[in-house]
Parts: C-alpha cells; sequence; structure tokens
C-alpha cells in the first residue's frame, strides 16, 4: 500500500491540485481533465487558434455563432452539400453547446467557448472512450460493452439536440436545477463525472515517490451539486434538420476509403434515396412537432455507426498543421490553406458496380456493418443478375465455396397484381460473416461480428444476431437465411426460385408483437464479398481525415 498524504503537507514537491468546492470549479477542473486526457498540446493550441480565427466575437472572450460554426465546417465540404449543412447547423450548433455542458447537457450553458467547443469535439470524436470512458455507461470488460456504449450515445445525442417544449426548459440556470426526488438515476451523468474527477483528485511523483499519493482538498460532495436530469427525454429534433444531419453523415460515411462527400454527393438522385429510406423509419403524425426519443433511439438502435462520418466534418478541428501560418494569416487565407490540406480528394476506392451494389448502398449499408472490421475498399462482386430469371444454384454455389465475409442483396417491387413500375421498390439483404474468421476471433477473445437480415426500401429495418443459419440444397428452390436474435425473435429472408420471389420477415419490436412482413417480385441479384482478416484500416486509402484514437497524454 503506498503512502497517503495531502497536497499542502507536499507543496514544496508538488503543485496543488486545484480546489473543487462549488459547480463552477467542478466543471472547470471536469474540462481541463477531458482536454488533458484525451487531446496533445498541439491538437489544443491548433483548435484554440482556429476558434479564435473564426469568431465573431471578441479576442478576449471568443464565441462562436451558428454562422461561424457553419462557416467553419464548410470550408473542406463541397458547394453542392452546403444548403444541406445550412439547414443542419442549428441541430450542430445547439448538440454542441449541450455536449460541451456535460453533465449539465439538459440545462446547458448559453454560448459556445473553446472550453465547451473542446468538450463537445472529445464526446463526438469519441476520444474519451478510452482515456476517460468513466464518463459514460460503459464499464472496460463487460460482455455487453460496446451496447451500453452506444445506447449513451444515443441518449446523450437525442438530449443534445432535442429542442424543449418550453424556452425556459432550455436557460442557463443550473444551480436552480430541480432536486426534488432525485435519485441515482436522474444524477447518473453527474455521478459518472463526478467519479472521473474525483479519481483525479490526486497524483503521484512516479520518479521521485512512486509510493507516496498526493491528494488534493476534499471536493464539494455530489449531493451539494445539482442534479444532471439525465432521464429527461423531453422536446422533439426537427425533422428537416435531422435529416440534413442524416444526409451529412451517409455523405461522409466512407471518407477513409477515399470516397468523401466530394465523390457521395456526385451520386445526387441515389445519395437522396439513401436518405429518405432511413427517414422513412420514422414515423409521421400531424400532431408530432418533430422526431421524439422514442422513435430517434429506435431508429439508430438499428445503425450504431451512423455518427462515424462526424469524424470527417471536425478532423480539421483538431488535425494540427503549421499553426505559425493560422496565427500569422487572415481569416480568407485560412480558408484557402484549410481547402488546399483537406479537400483535394485522393485517389478514391474504385468499388465493382453491380445491378443493386453502388457507392451510395455501401455508404448506407456501412452504418450498420461491422464498424472499422471490413475492408470495404477491396470489395468484389461475386454474383450479379438483373432482369433474368433468378437462379439459385449458382447462387448458392458462389455462397458455399467462398470462406470470407458475404453481402447478399435483392431488389424488386412489391408482390401484387398490376403494373409492377407503379408498384413500390423494396430492396432487401443479409450480411454473413465468415464463420472460419469469427471462430478465430472467439478464440483469441475479440467479439464475433454480427449477422444482419435488413430492409433499405423503402424504410429500415435491420435485424441482427451473433449467427445466422443458411438452409438450402443446390437442387432446391428455396434458399433461407435466418437469424436468432438476443430476445429469441427470428428474423428471416428466404428466397423462392420457382415462385422468383423472396420474403423477409423482421424481428418482433412494435408494441402489438407483430413480425413485419415484405413479400416483393425479384428483379436483381447481387453478391459481395469482403476479404477475411483485413479490416478498414490495413489499407487506408485517405488518410488526411484519420484521427489517432489514443493521444499521447502531455499531463494533468
Amino acid at each position: 500500500m503506498g503512502q497517503s498524504t495531502s497536497s499542502s503537507s507536499q507543496s514544496g514537491e508538488q503543485p496543488q491540485l486545484p480546489p473543487v468546492k462549488n459547480l463552477d470549479q467542478f466543471l472547470d477542473r471536469l474540462r481541463q481533465l477531458l482536454r488533458a486526457e484525451c487531446l496533445t498540446r498541439q491538437e489544443e493550441d491548433w483548435f484554440r487558434s482556429l476558434f479564435v480565427k473564426f469568431s465573431s466575437g471578441s479576442d478576449t472572450t471568443p464565441t462562436w455563432d451558428e454562422s461561424d460554426l457553419i462557416e467553419f465546417l464548410g470550408i473542406t465540404l463541397p458547394d453542392d452539400i452546403k444548403p444541406t449543412l445550412r439547414t443542419a447547423g442549428p441541430l450542430i450548433h445547439r448538440c454542441m453547446i449541450r455536449l460541451g455542458s456535460f453533465p449539465y447537457q439538459n440545462q446547458p450553458v448559453s454560448s459556445l467557448t473553446p472550453d465547451v467547443a473542446l468538450v463537445a469535439v472529445i464526446i463526438l470524436l469519441r476520444r474519451h472512450k478510452k482515456w476517460a470512458r468513466a464518463i459514460s455507461d460503459a464499464a472496460t470488460g463487460e460482455d455487453d460493452e460496446e451496447e451500453k456504449w452506444s445506447e449513451w450515445q444515443r441518449r446523450l445525442f437525442f438530449q443534445c439536440m432535442a429542442i424543449r417544449d418550453s424556452p425556459e426548459e432550455d436557460s442557463n440556470q443550473r444551480e436552480t436545477a430541480s432536486n426534488v426526488g432525485r435519485n441515482d438515476v436522474d444524477d447518473k451523468d453527474l455521478l459518472r463525472a463526478y467519479r472521473f474527477v474525483s479519481d483525479h483528485n490526486k497524483r503521484r511523483d512516479w520518479e521521485r515517490h512512486p509510493k507516496i499519493v498526493h491528494h488534493g482538498p476534499p471536493m464539494i460532495s455530489a449531493s451539494e451539486l445539482p442534479s444532471s436530469q439525465s432521464q429527461d427525454f423531453s422536446g422533439f429534433i426537427p425533422r428537416n434538420e435531422l435529416e440534413s444531419l442524416v444526409k451529412l453523415l451517409i455523405a461522409n460515411q466512407l471518407y477513409l476509403i477515399g470516397n468523401g462527400p466530394e465523390i457521395l454527393v456526385q451520386e445526387g438522385e441515389q445519395l437522396d434515396v439513401c436518405v429518405e429510406s432511413i427517414m422513412n423509419s420514422f414515423p409521421r403524425s400531424d400532431e408530432a412537432p418533430g422526431i421524439g426519443w422514442e422513435s430517434f433511439n429506435r431508429v439508430f438502435s438499428e445503425l450504431p455507426n451512423i455518427f462515424s462520418g462526424i469524424n470527417r466534418l471536425l478532423a480539421p478541428f483538431i488535425t494540427p498543421h503549421d499553426r505559425e501560418q493560422i496565427d500569422s494569416a487572415a481569416r480568407a487565407d485560412i480558408s484557402v490553406l484549410l481547402q488546399n490540406i483537406y479537400s483535394s480528394p485522393s485517389q478514391p476506392s474504385k468499388l465493382p458496380e453491380g445491378s443493386i451494389f453502388s457507392l451510395p448502398i455501401l455508404a448506407e449499408i456501412a452504418t450498420f456493418l461491422p464498424e472499422g472490421r471490413l475492408a470495404f475498399q477491396d470489395a468484389s462482386l461475386l454474383y450479379t443478375t438483373k432482369g433474368a430469371k433468378l437462379e439459385l444454384a449458382t447462387l448458392k454455389r458462389e455462397m458455399d465455396q467462398r470462406s470470407q465475409p458475404l453481402l447478399l442483396l435483392v431488389s424488386g417491387v412489391a408482390s401484387g397484381k398490376g403494373d409492377s413500375n407503379e408498384r413500390t421498390s423494396i430492396c432487401i439483404g443479409a450480411f454473413l460473416p465468415d464463420k472460419d474468421q469469427e471462430k478465430r476471433h472467439i478464440e483469441q477473445g475479440i467479439l464475433p461480428m454480427l449477422s444482419n437480415v435488413f430492409q433499405l426500401r423503402p424504410s429500415h429495418n435491420v435485424s441482427s444476431g451473433p449467427e445466422a443459419t443458411v438452409t438450402g440444397e443446390e437442387s432446391s428452390n428455396i434458399l433461407e437465411v435466418k437469424i436468432a436474435e438476443r430476445d429469441y425473435a427470428t428474423a428471416r429472408l428466404v428466397l423462392d426460385e420457382q415462385a422468383q420471389t423472396a420474403i423477409i420477415h423482421h424481428r418482433k419490436h412494435d408494441e402489438n408483437g407483430d413480425t413485419p412482413t415484405s413479400e416483393i417480385e425479384v428483379k436483381a441479384v447481387d453478391l459481395v464479398g469482403f476479404p477475411s482478416d483485413k479490416g478498414l484500416l490495413d489499407s487506408l486509402v485517405d488518410r488526411k481525415f484519420f484521427i489517432d484514437s489514443e493521444p499521447k497524454l502531455k499531463g494533468k
């Protein structure tokens, strides 16, 4: 056991830790620790220089309003998508202010200052996931660690994007936050942030006195601080703002393989169809002013990687270059400099074009396929047919002889009578990991990739499970992909050669326990393969926007 002493008794050897006696000191210490743990000194200095240059406020108290944020984010985006950015701007600005107010995102500060913005960027870029994960709900080593992490992120993002029903709920009155009937669930974010600060209220001199622990002054108790109101799910997200954000995210989904927004916006209508299908998953109601928590949580729980594109948007914030050029340059010159650094697209990945498979489809599917564990840039088209009769024997042979992750895509129109051109277009599919590869992962202690049965058109519905069962002999007229989910519900995709149809049975998730089913008249089928034992980062095409998740700590 190490010896323990207060910092005051060792003031000659160790600088005193700052006092944490009130709310402002608590928040200042939390923000300082997050910066110290999750950013390098160069990253922070670069950020602060840019923030001052693009602030419409004074140099002494710089702040960013919506127009400042939109102008900066737009520097590295193509002109075609800037109207989308302007629509999403209020949501992004609101979200950054609230995230930067953590754990009081439900009683946020009023302005986006550098300190507030830095905390927001740290959380949005998931820098805290390793070095400050104590502030989230996930605990290292738990089997459901990633699931808890995703749940925490969705809750936090909704609370930070939503507009409250009454203006007073958005006021900067943290000190007067209601403490009546508060409990640990209401104080969840506060207690985790408090633990993070408390754990750092001590230090050691590892070189001279490694066994002596220097403690800071006693902290204010958590019960004396206002409640974080962590279970406040009031308010809504305006549909047009969320739709624009989704378009930005899809356009930025494949930036690491050289297919950034400069490439995706060229797809025009196909990109819009992807966005429309995701938004169709949110129910429309004349009574609801926007997207509420329940539908937000349901839809985005099926798209766990939807926010990955944020890295491409925010990379210029903390990817340092020549800071002296920034400090001495005019604002317009800095914009040109950043455009030269970031906007010139590298050689994009040459992906195969199938009857269904395309760049926008891959960007859309990447929102739920295993993040970072598939080399999208090395996808290959193994089988494709369009307009011809469905022949399952050939498809089955391709699936059976391949030892690699497979993506099956099926498109057509809703089954029924009448002109097929007037029937609803439907696209469904399945993702099947390589079983041999997954066995090796389990032996190595790596979580296996989940299998998926999904629908992309006209709206999204994604079912996931630890293993898929594929049945159907080569001579059979039926091919079935079945996934048993964790809640024991079953999702199935069935191809019928004789009827030339496909049926998808989704999991049970509605309040009546009904199983949504879609039957389509098949028009096209694609089978896409990804290399085994190779991930996205193994052969990056575009490193301009790559953000290292493990910064070198600069000390506290």
